[in-house]
This record gives structure tokens, sequence and C-alpha cells, in this order.
């Protein structure tokens, strides 16, 4: 049986590879990106675009230290200088270098393949990813129509799933050999004009004001997996559209928006309101050169601003995202088969069930509803899908605490204060102090004072207190003058933002033990709960609830076995609510108990007096993390009871797994909405129930503030989220009468 499996599994990914590779629109494409990915070989372009005299300001503060790291890289490698030009770079370098020129024919068509100085216009190759994230979409949109039209395919007896899987996994294959059939003339060319070069080879750029020097393997071989998985992401989401909606074009409209807001300006910046989701964003990772590096003779104009982007962060979101789309489409796919394989009308059944309530006493109802009640809940502890996501969503918690994560690293260092914005005042203060006011020059004196308080501190507390008054002095310079601050190339805050992170560092000065966790493998059980909270998006804590919703669902429209119990509409509704919910608490406590359990036996169990800043109401406040997971468990278990009676009511009413699907989406999105609700200018009456969806951006977490920046007063969260919950169980109960059709209410 495997041996027939394993056969019919090769047949079907050989019809997918002979059908791509028939395709003459995407070998004609291919051929003509081959040869303007070899041109430049054998033209003296620079080896990157005119980058090297648009400089970022603002952050040169680390670049002299970068140079002279790569300068000694370069010794210690044995090579004796830099690749000016890309036709003098060997094979190894080729396919690494930043903004290699094979787009620029087409940029005066494209102005966002341009970047301007205000004087001149440049080409700007650092967008030379969407060349390879469109080489994905091609294909991936080729595979997904041949499952639809090649009738090799659909007849392949492996299943709709198999068929699925099987295609998405070529499309992968195959958008990376497209890949590597664009590079390969321009490598065999530099490989016979310039020789293989060296796999050590030193690569550098600026992550996030630090000094980044790999080897070029090491570069090449991230960029390539990176690559994989963004193109198996993609082939995924077209797959899935087809799935959906029977057309790949949804698939496409979906990568593109996504990769439309990688192209907005600021979001590899420092911009605090794309900062969360770029990071959750898959195809952030898209753009390599960014993530891993890329090779460029002035490494110093290679900046990221953006903190965490990272070759490991990008792996795991993928990842991640992979393991969803491969559980959707799973899901999807048992759902058509068993509604398939079940020929009965729901309501047929229906209107006898109800004829059989009529006739029968009360006492058979309740066995009936007892005996419903018991089927459902077996069906469901019974299901793969309730174990696959217990199992992604324990590893996904459990990989902090196990492998080392920086919090907060880059937040408060003092290293990294001393060689940035020390070092960065102190050379203004030397270079304008002529030509400055009387107090612009004393609050930057008093902020040098503060700083190198806390830099040359003796004691960890006197330190964190000088930081705090320094962020005091940042925020009421910034809002009197952030010219000045962003001259000197520190980010200006707001004044609640820096109140907010001064009482933080307060607070923690004030424990006995100062310190700020720097590494997830060092956090106590509650400390590492609270990161997981700002760490993940807002919407995995809700992944339980909404799987037992849609899996309830999928068994009252599809399953045979449970259609056939004579119980009433309301019996039904009020099973899938109750299951759903506790299903889905049962579960995201399981899911924690791993990660909590090897955190008590690495750190302890203490930690519950460590502070959590956040802004309420547009006032900065503390309080211990302790409390703050508290307080997140009742507004989790108000937003699982919003989601499963409105999942309960919708399939009640629609009958419709795919259906329900939407309405659920929905709702997350009210919830993530909810979070942002000061700076989208929604109204609080709106969108205030829905706050609970996130009880991060509510209650704080742990670090400087990456959520809870627009936090509601708690009551008001607490009250608004109840009185929905009121509302949805004073309306169900009619709206489930409703949904029966009149002929089965008699």
């Amino acid at each position: 049986m495997r041996f027939r499996l394993a056969m019919n599994m090769l047949k079907i990914s050989k019809a997918i590879f002979r059908s791509l590779l028939s395709s003459r629109s995407l070998c004609v494409v291919v051929v003509a990106l081959m040869v303007l990915c070899a041109l430049p070989v054998f033209r003296s372009a620079a080896g990157i675009d005119g980058r090297v005299e648009y400089l970022e300001s603002g952050i040169t503060r680390v670049e002299q230290e970068l140079s002279a790291s790569y300068a000694d890289a370069l010794v210690n490698a044995g090579e004796d200088g830099v690749y000016t030009s890309s036709s003098s770079m060997p094979a190894l370098l080729y396919p690494l270098a930043a903004g290699r020129l094979i787009l620029a024919p087409l940029s005066p068509l494209l102005p966002f393949l341009q970047i301007s100085d205000g004087e001149y216009t440049y080409y700007d190759g650092s967008k030379e990813y969407l060349l390879w994230v469109a080489t994905a979409v091609a294909v991936s949109f080729l595979a997904a129509r041949l499952n639809k039209r090649e009738k090799l395919i659909i007849q392949a007896p492996m299943g709709e799933l198999g068929r699925l899987v099987a295609s998405s996994v070529w499309a992968s294959v195959f958008a990376m050999l497209a890949v590597l059939a664009i590079n390969l003339p321009g490598i065999i060319a530099a490989l016979v004009k310039n020789g293989p070069g060296s796999p050590f080879y030193p690569i550098g750029y600026i992550q996030y004001a630090t000094p980044v020097i790999k080897p070029a393997w090491l570069v090449f071989a991230q960029t390539a997996i990176l690559q994989f998985l963004v193109a198996a992401f993609i082939s995924l989401v077209v797959h899935l559209a087809v799935k959906i909606a029977n057309n790949p074009t949804l698939g496409i409209v979906f990568v593109c928006a996504l990769m439309g807001v990688t192209m907005v300006p600021g979001y590899y910046g420092r911009s605090i309101a794309l900062r969360e989701f770029a990071l959750l964003n898959p195809l952030t990772y898209a753009n390599t050169e960014l993530t891993v590096g890329a090779y460029s003779p002035y490494p110093t104009t290679q900046i990221v601003n953006l903190p965490g982007l990272c070759f490991e962060r990008g792996a795991i979101a993928l990842v991640c995202a992979i393991g969803i789309e491969v559980l959707a489409i799973s899901l999807l796919c048992v759902a058509g088969k068993s509604g398939c394989a079940c020929p009965i009308s729901p309501i047929c059944l229906e209107r006898g069930s109800f004829t059989a309530s009529r006739t029968a006493t009360r006492s058979s109802a309740c066995a009936s509803a007892v005996a419903y009640v018991r089927t459902m809940g077996k069906l469901l502890l019974r299901s793969p899908t309730l174990a696959v996501c217990a199992i992604a969503m324990s590893t996904t918690m459990l990989a902090p605490a196990l492998v080392e994560m920086f919090p907060d690293a880059d937040n408060v260092s003092a290293v990294r204060y001393r060689d940035g914005e020390l070092r960065s005042i102190d050379r203004y203060l030397e270079q304008n102090a002529a030509n400055m006011d009387v107090e612009g020059k004393a609050a930057l004196e008093d902020m040098r004072d503060a700083l190198s308080g806390f830099v040359y501190a003796p004691m960890p507390a006197e330190g964190f207190r000088s930081l705090a008054t320094y962020e005091r002095a940042r925020g009421e310079l910034g809002a009197a003058d952030a010219t000045l601050l962003q001259s000197i190339g520190i980010e200006p805050e707001t004044p609640s933002r820096a109140e907010a992170r001064a009482l933080l560092l307060e607070s923690i000065a004030s424990l006995p033990d100062p310190k700020v966790y720097e590494l997830s493998t060092k956090m106590p059980p509650l400390i590492l709960l609270s990161y997981l909270q700002a760490a993940l998006p807002s919407l995995f804590l809700l992944l339980p609830v909404v799987v037992t919703s849609l899996a309830c669902t999928h068994l009252q429209c599809r399953s045979l076995l449970v259609l056939q119990i004579p119980a009433t509409a309301h019996v039904r509704f009020l099973t899938a609510v109750a299951l759903a919910l506790l299903l889905g608490l049962v579960l995201l406590l399981v899911s924690m108990v791993p990660a909590v359990v090897v955190s008590v036996i690495k750190n302890g169990a203490g930690g519950s007096e460590y502070p959590v800043a956040l802004i309420r109401a547009g006032a900065s406040t503390t309080s211990m993390v302790g409390e703050a997971v508290l307080c997140s468990i009742p507004l989790l278990v108000m937003a699982y009871g919003v989601i499963s009676v409105v999942a309960a009511l919708t399939a009640a009413i629609s009958r419709n797994p795919v259906v329900t699907g939407m309405v659920c989406a929905v709702l997350l999105v009210l919830g993530s909405l909810s979070a942002h609700v000061e700076s989208v200018g929604m109204g609080v009456a709106l969108l205030a129930p829905f706050a609970s969806f996130d009880p991060a951006s509510q209650v704080g977490t742990i670090g400087f503030l990456g959520r809870g920046t627009n936090a509601m007063p708690f009551g008001e969260v607490v009250g608004a989220s109840g009185a929905l919950l009121v509302v949805l169980g004073a309306v169900s109960p009619l709206m489930v009468r409703l949904s029966v059709p009149k002929i089965e209410r008699g």
C-alpha cells in the first residue's frame, strides 16, 4: 500500500514537473532574465547601485567600526581588497551582490525601483528581491492552474490533499530551479572570467546599529533557505486560494498585497506603527539582502533599521506560516471529502429530528441531548486537527525556552549607548556648540550627563535611574525640537512613550536584583509567558478556539453520525458553544505547559514582581508581570466566548463551515484593529468589545513598549466585552429559532 502511494506521488510529481517545463511563456521569461542577469558580468557596472552616494543620515555612528572590522576580516581571509564593479566579481560573490542592475533598464517605467536624494535619482537595486518573488508567484500560479485543468493530475489516485501538497512542493522546487537558471549564465560567465572566489570572503552590513560580518558561504546558504521557504509559502497561498475559491487569482492578490506593504516607505526602518506587522509578515524576509546580508564593496550602505530582522526569526516565521497553510488545506480537504460522502441533506435530518423531538417524552429528549453532547465530544477529542494544533502551539511556545532569543538586548545595552547616542551627542556638541542656543545646548548636556551615568555606573540600580532621566530628557527635547535630535542621529520619542520607558527603568532599579532579561532561556515562567504574549501575534492565542469552533461546525454540518442524532437546534447550538469554549481553553493551557515546565526547571518560579509598562488611555503606568498575566486571563475567556458564540450562531444559520471561517476571520480583524484604536482614529465604543482579542495590548508585556501603547481602561474593556456576550446570549436563541425552516417548526 505504501509502495503504491509512493509510486502515485512519483507519477503526479513527474506530471506537474513536465507540465511546468512545457509552459512557453515561463520559459521565455526565464531566458530573458538569464540574459539580463549575465549582462553585468561583461559591462562595467558598480557592484552596488547609486546608494554608494546615497547614505542614510543619522546612523553614521557605527560606520567607522564596521569599516575597521571589515578591513580586518579582509586581511584575515587573505583577500587583497573589494570588488568595486560587477564585471570583476568572482562566481560566488556575483549572485550575492547587492543591486546587480538586472532590472535597471525597467527602472524608468517603474518608479518604485528608483530612489532620490533630492538632487539625483538612482536605481535602487535593493528592490531586486521582487524579481525572485515574482518568479515564485508565476510558477505557483501555473502549478495551481494545472490542478484544475490537467486531466492527468486531476485523475491521479492520491486524493485532493496529496495532489495539492505535491503540486505545492514541486512548484517551490521549480521556482528555485528557475532562480538558479536565471543566475546560472552570470555565475558561469563570472567563473570563467574571474574565477570561483573564496567561500570565506567577508560580507558586512549594519543590523540595527550593530556591525555584522559573515562569510560568503553562510550568506549564500541562508539566502537559499529563505528563498525556498518564501517560494513554499507563496505556493501554498495560491493552492489554498484554489481550494477555497477555485481560483488562484485570489492567492495572487493576497501575495501582492503582502509584498506591496514591504515597499511602504519606512517599512524596513524604525517605524513603530509597522514594526510589529513587519516581523510577522512572512514576505518581509523575502528581502534577503536586508535579512541575511549581501555583498557590497561599501558595507556601510547596507543598513537595516528594523530590530529583530534576522535569518533565525525569518525561518521560524516562514515555517510557522507554512504549517498553518498546510493545516488549513488539510481541514478544507477533509471537510470537502466528508461533505461528498454524506448524501443525506442536513435539512431533512433536522426535519426528522424536529418531528421526533415533538413526539418524544421529556426524558427521551434529555437522553438525546446527552447522546448528542457525548458524541460531539468524542469526535472532537479524536480529531487529528486538535492534536496538530496543540503540537504546533506547544512547539512554538517551547522554542524560546530552549533557543536563545534576545528580547531586550538592543534596548538596554551600555555598549550600544556608549557607541551610539553618547558618541553622537559628544561629537555634535564639539562641532556645533558655538552655534547652538542656550536651552538646546543645556538639554543636550543634561542628556549626555545622564547617559554617561548609565554607561559608567558602578551599580546597576544607579545606571537604570540615570537612564530613566535620559529617557525623560529625550522625550522633552523631542517634543520641543525633534529636528535637533534627528540631526544628531537619535530617534525622538513621544512624551508618553518616554515617560513609560522612564517609569519602567525606575521600577527595574527598585528591584532587589535590577536587570533586564537579554535571553529568553533565562526567564522565569511568568516573565516567559509575558514575553510570548509580546513576541507572538495576538491571533496566535486565539487559534485554539477558532480551530475548535470550526471543528464543531464541520461535525454539525458534515458528520453523518452527528446529524442522525435527534437533537433540537438549540441543543446543537449550546453544545457547539460549550465544547468550542472549553476545549479551546484546555488546548491553550496544554500548549503552555511544556514551556512553563522547562522554564521552572531551568530558572525557578520567581519573577512575578518584574515591572511591566504600558500607555493606558494616554497616561503612562506600570504594573507587575504577575498581575499582567492574571489580568489577561479574563480577557482571553471573554474573547473565546465571543468567538465560540458567533461561530456557533453562524453555523446554525448558514450550515456552511467556509462561511463560519470567514466570519471568524472578520472577528480576528476587528480584534487586531482594536489594539490600534487611537492610531487608526476609530471610535472606542465600536472596537472596545473586541479589545479582549489582544490581551497583550491591554495589560502590557515585558520589554520596552512593543505592545500596550494604546490600551483602553481595563474596566471599560471588560464591561464592553461582557455587554457583547450578554447581547449575543439574548439574541442567539431567537436567531437559532429563526434559522430552522418554517416547515420544520411545524
